[in-house]
């Protein structure tokens, strides 16, 4: 039983912090839950206090998330949207596009093996 635990602890590093998040939601969410049932009132605020915090927070955190996800913040992100807007022009067919990135993983593949001196920590990943 303690090598389990032991195990299990061990295990619990893998996790990403999306899991994390997850599991701390999941665990409140039962916890609150189980306290509702017994009569326990676990959220000992007003629903007014509720809604005012809840509503200012989605008006702040709406619209900045909205902008992000919307938003070509790297240089990854603005080169593919210019070959997007390439593409959309008909400037640019999407054979083309398919083939230039068939090219580039063959140039990389072909780069990695015939240099002898890369890094030995992406070796192992």
């Amino acid at each position: 039983m303690k090598q389990k635990i032991i195990k299990f602890i061990d295990g619990l590093g893998c996790m990403s912090v999306h899991e994390w998040v997850q599991l701390i939601v999941l665990a409140l969410v039962v916890i609150n839950g189980a306290l509702t049932i017994f009569g326990v009132n676990p959220i000992t605020v007003s629903e007014d206090f509720l809604y005012i915090a809840i509503s200012g927070a989605l008006v702040i955190i709406v619209p900045f998330y909205h902008k992000w996800k919307n938003w070509n913040v790297t240089p990854e992100a603005v080169t593919a949207q210019d070959i997007l807007d390439l593409m959309k022009m008909g400037t640019v067919s999407k054979q083309q596009v398919e083939q230039f990135i068939k090219d580039l993983k063959a140039q990389a593949a072909k780069e990695k093996w015939s240099n002898p001196t890369y890094d030995s920590e992406s070796e192992g990943k």
